[in-house]
């Protein structure tokens, strides 16, 4: 907020008392007739934060505890205001002049004075995007939220891993992996990971806001933080949306008959992130990892990566089938099999068909 300065009056001028409403009133009209004549058009961009379009947009920065007299020099730097007196005579009619936020601001070229004043008197300053990917570990989610904060990637990492973080945010572990929902948000730059990381806390908890799930929650006999689980690992098997059902309803398959997941995603975890190829060698050096599915059974500890929508519905709306077993194929598609004997021909037929090629 800014803090207040000298009156309008130039040069420390006071009028006599008995002109001062007469004045007023007449330097009003005066300054709302310039500004109706001379002023731009009002911006079209009323609606909150943005990024800016440098080709017809023009920046500046309010400094925190600038005075409005200071925000006028700004403005008349930039080329946004020619009469410094009369911006700010209807800032102070306005009743603006002690309600300007500072930040960093774009506003159109030739846009009105009113239109810079409701920018800077809403704090609707310039945004930066951020995308969390769906499936996205803590990890990998560190160099994308830095570019908005003042903390470098690693820092982000160190306060994204806290687990005290984690349990004063209501985390069932003492951790945030999965819980921050993957999607394209808007920051002001600088903002401190702490609000980052509440924002997309938030966003989560949105998510199962819908009376739905809740519904579906307690129809299942699962808890959201299982949901979250098995949905991380349909995030990470599917790369086509139109199949997590099916990827969810073997994982829920094999959870009924008490068999092991062997999940190759939460093996990957285990061992550190994503490489070409797992190999028996690699599988053997996690063997006691609570995050290796093929050694333990039932699901992992937590998540595995953050999950998005569908692959929460896939585990809340899961196909009803049968099928036990499933390979990766072409295009990222899997064949599905019922049985070990139907699973080790789907295998052999893709193994055949990339020889082949």
């Amino acid at each position: 907020m800014i803090r207040n300065s000298r009156g309008p009056w130039p040069g420390g001028f006071v009028p006599a008392k008995g002109t001062v409403a007469v004045f007023a009133a007449g330097a009003s009209l005066l300054v709302l007739g310039l500004h109706w004549m001379t002023g731009g058009p009002s911006s079209s961009r009323d609606d909150g934060a943005f990024a800016p379009d440098l080709e017809t947009e023009i920046e500046f920065v309010i400094p925190k505890g600038a005075t409005p007299r200071e925000v006028v020099d700004t403005l008349t730097a930039r080329g946004l205001v020619g009469w410094r007196w009369g911006f700010r005579a209807l800032a102070r009619l306005r009743g603006d002049d002690l309600n300007m936020k500072y930040g960093r601001y774009s506003v159109e070229k030739g846009a009105s004075w009113g239109a810079i004043l409701d920018r800077i008197t809403r704090g609707a300053v310039v945004t930066v995007a951020v995308t969390v990917h769906e499936g996205a570990t803590l990890e990998e989610m560190a160099g994308a939220l830095s570019a908005v904060t003042p903390e470098d990637s690693a820092q982000v990492a160190r306060v994204l891993t806290d687990s005290a973080l984690a349990v004063s945010l209501g985390s069932p572990i003492p951790s945030l992996e999965g819980y921050l929902f993957p999607d394209t948000y808007r920051f002001a730059s600088g903002t401190r990971i702490e609000r980052v990381i509440s924002e997309l806390w938030k966003r989560q908890n949105r998510v199962w806001d819908d009376s739905l799930r809740a519904v579906r929650l307690d129809s299942l006999e699962m808890s959201k933080h299982e949901v979250l689980t098995l949905a991380s690992i349909v995030q990470a098997e599917a790369a086509r949306t139109e199949e997590m059902p099916r990827i969810a309803s073997v994982y829920r398959n094999r959870l009924e008959q008490d068999w092991p997941l062997e999940a190759d995603p939460t093996v990957l975890y285990a061992l550190g992130g994503w490489r070409p190829r797992l190999l028996y060698a690699a599988m053997d050096s996690v063997a006691g990892h609570p995050y290796n599915t093929y050694t333990r059974s039932g699901l992992p500890p937590g998540p595995i990566g953050a999950p998005g929508e569908y692959a929460i519905d896939a585990v809340l709306w899961p196909a009803d089938e049968s099928f036990m077993f499933f390979v990766a194929g072409r295009n990222g598609y899997h064949e599905f099999s019922r049985t070990l004997a139907e699973h080790n021909r789907a295998i052999a037929r893709i193994r055949n068909t990339e020889r082949e090629k």
